[in-house]
């Protein structure tokens, strides 16, 4: 029946042209795979099949091994789940195993493609592609979702819009300001404990009012006309508390007084006097905040750690989580999973001096958890991750292939020891 079954796949996948990308073989297999070309040509039942396969195919098409799909033609920028069995991506891409999904797309647990999640014509501009930079779930299950496009499946959505269950418009969420960013630039979005949203970037003026580079929307997408955090620099990462707002990225002033990087602010947007940070060079891209109010960080900074640090509730940098020599490249996020770790995934090659090539995980006081081992982890950037609830990660990002597994492009599922999950998004799910 397996044999069958892999025969009819084949077929299939021949008579329908979808765009594949190799073979792997079984967990239960160990023989390294011979990667070929797509100029390649193997005969299966009589038909040509033209792509990256296996030399091992035996009489009438039978093939021993695993084939494993192209995955996104570019970059992952986010990874959500919708409930336990639901993978919901963005990015800035035009299709996934050579199915349209112009900047979004949902995926079954397997990583195969939710056919029933229908976007149309998806996200992008007059002039080409848009992208999804940043989206969330909101209590009742619309998505929000933000980044760079004019349009959503046909619809004016200007860098901005909200999603009902079956993926049309909610017209009740303003998105069609023709003057919306002034030209900016949004980067991250966040919900507070009364559904206001907060959306941070790089901009002056939000649907023509002054909002700088941070506003708070109502439930309406209408712009607060009490919030302004009169920031200059880039804010690359919003948390909102019950009673704090944290913004960090590339602040350096805060309505005229000096910031090094990231600002706490009550809920009315004034500053926290009570957190005060050390002087922070480069950028901050991606914070946590703990439940004591400590805040860990990842991004471009080399002072006074490298890369990536613990700051204590007042702003203080916490000695006791010892990073030692930090990440010798840049962080683009973190993920804390479920047993209190911190998943980093950047485009750094070291952290504490230890080989980990762009993902890293690191226990809770600061240290590098070997047991999670990755081998030469992506041969390009991660830029995003993800702990499903049984402990598997998933990462997204701009790369073709993850320790040398060869891997569906910008996207890859990773065992809870580190290990690639070689049955995410096989032939045989799709």
């Amino acid at each position: 029946m397996a044999d069958e079954k892999r025969i009819a796949t084949f077929e299939w996948l021949y008579q329908n042209l979808l765009p594949y990308k190799k073979v792997a073989n079984p967990p239960n297999d160990k023989k390294t795979v011979t990667r070929k070309r797509l100029t390649d040509n193997y005969h299966v039942d009589g038909a040509t099949l033209t792509g990256y396969t296996d030399d091992r195919l035996v009489p009438r098409g039978k093939c021993i091994g695993r084939l494993i799909l192209q995955g996104f033609n570019g970059t992952v920028r986010k990874i959500l789940m919708q409930g336990t069995d639901k993978i919901i991506v963005g990015g800035e891409f035009t299709e996934y195993n050579g199915y349209p999904a112009k900047g979004l797309i949902r995926l079954n647990l397997d990583g195969s493609i939710d056919y029933s999640f229908d976007i149309g014509l998806g996200f992008y501009y007059n002039t080409g592609k848009g992208r999804v930079e940043d989206m969330l779930f909101q209590p009742d299950g619309k998505l929000l979702i933000i980044g760079s496009f004019d349009y959503f499946n046909g619809n004016i959505a200007r860098d901005r819009v909200r999603l009902n269950s079956n993926m049309t418009i909610d017209t009740s969420f303003i998105t069609t300001n023709v003057d919306g960013l002034d030209g900016g630039i949004l980067t991250c979005i966040i919900l507070d404990q009364s559904n206001n949203v907060y959306i941070g970037g790089e901009f002056s003026r939000f649907i023509g009012q002054v909002s700088r580079n941070l506003v708070k929307l109502d439930q309406n997408g209408n712009v607060s006309k009490t919030f302004d955090l009169g920031a200059s620099g880039r804010v690359m990462s919003v948390v909102v508390t019950a009673t704090s707002i944290y913004a960090a990225g590339s602040i350096s002033t805060l309505n005229g007084s000096g910031i090094s990087k990231i600002v706490k602010m009550k809920l009315d947007g004034t500053k926290d006097t009570t957190f005060s940070p050390p002087t922070i060079n480069g950028f901050i891209n991606r914070i946590i905040v703990e439940d004591n109010n400590s805040v860990v960080m990842t991004g471009t900074f080399t002072t006074p750690a490298n890369r990536f640090m613990k700051l204590q509730s007042n702003g203080n940098l916490d000695t006791s989580f010892t990073t030692g020599s930090g990440l010798d490249g840049t962080g683009f996020s973190i993920t804390k999973t479920s047993n209190g770790r911190y998943l980093v995934v950047g485009s750094f090659q070291r952290y504490r001096g230890s080989y980990t090539p762009t993902i890293v995980m690191i226990n809770n006081t600061g240290t590098h958890d070997t047991t999670f081992n990755i081998g030469t982890g992506l041969n390009g950037t991660g830029l995003c991750s993800y702990e499903q609830p049984d402990g598997k990660i998933l990462i997204g990002g701009s790369f073709t292939d993850f320790n040398s597994n060869n891997s569906p492009d910008n996207i890859v599922r990773v065992n809870t020891n580190g290990t690639y999950d070689r049955w995410f998004n096989n032939l045989e799910n799709n």
